[in-house]
Formats: C-alpha cells, structure tokens, sequence
C-alpha cells in the first residue's frame, strides 16, 4: 500500500504570539505549510510595551520576522497587527510603528480597537465617550469618533502606501 503525502497550507488569521516564535518554531511552522502569518504587535513604543506588560518588544519582534525568514516564510506573507484607535495611542505612536513593521520588509495590518465596558481600556474609553451608546462600541465607529476621519484616513493611507512597497 501506498502513502500520498499530503501538501497543506495553513493561514493564521488570528495573530500569533511573536514572543514565542523561536528558531526551531518558525521552522515547524514553515515545514508543516504555514503561509500566510500575522503576529500580534500593538507598537514599538517601549513606553507603550511598558503600559500593557511588554508582551512583545521590537527586538523580540524583529527577531521573529528573521526567525520565520530564516525559516523560509515570505516577508510579504507575514503581516502584524497594530491597533488603530486605542484610547493611549499617543503613547502607542502608530506612525512610528507602522514605519518599524515596513523597514522588517513585512506587512501592516490596522486592527480597530473597540471599547468593552468593564475592561481596563473600556474604561479609558468611557473618560472619552458615552459607553451606553452602543454605537461607541464599534470598532468601525470607536476610531472615528475618537482620532477623527481625517486622522483614520491618514492612518490607513499610510498603510496602504506602506504595503504598496512590500
């Protein structure tokens, strides 16, 4: 009897956690067909990677990139999540980070944030909004209301054009 071995490509569109993406993970990943990656990186502010518990530092995210390009993955089939909209984004400089994840040689992808009532954010985000409004809980809405159309439009300009050269 015969084997047929099987060829799989796997997509994660949920991000995966950057910090844990060693040399001999990225190479599993690769090997077991994995080919379009996000990760999770919110911004290269160390300020910012400070306020939310350091989950991934840009060295520790650059050395993922290179992990998974050592590995053989694509750089414009890995792509990071950022988020758009968060209530401490001046602290999270979105600018300066979209910039950090282009000059990788990967992708941005712009996740906009929603407020949850009760959660820590949520609660940053109802000293700015009436949270009873559920239109204010929108991630499509919440940006806006909060950056302005101009500024959101800005960003994803940016991220287009960013992409545009990957």
């Amino acid at each position: 009897m015969r084997l047929t071995q099987i060829k799989n490509y796997f997509h994660t569109p949920n991000a995966l956690h950057a910090g844990f993406i060693t040399p001999d993970l990225a190479d599993l990943l690769v090997q077991s067909g994995f080919q379009t990656l996000y990760l999770g990186f919110e911004s290269n502010s160390s300020q910012w990677q400070a306020r939310t518990g350091a989950k991934v530092t840009a060295p520790r995210f650059a050395s993922a990139v290179n992990n998974l390009v050592a590995a053989g993955a694509q750089r414009n089939n890995i792509i990071a999540y950022l988020i758009l909209g968060h209530p401490a984004s001046d602290l999270q400089q979105l600018e300066a980070s979209m910039r950090f994840v282009n000059d990788l040689g990967i992708r941005v992808m712009l996740a906009e944030f929603s407020p949850i009532p009760s959660t820590p954010d949520g609660e940053l985000a109802r000293a700015l909004v009436d949270l009873s409004e559920p239109l204010n809980h929108n991630k499509t809405a919440w940006p806006i209301t909060f950056l302005g159309a101009d500024r959101v439009n800005h960003f994803k300009s940016l991220c287009h054009n960013l992409n545009s050269k990957i």
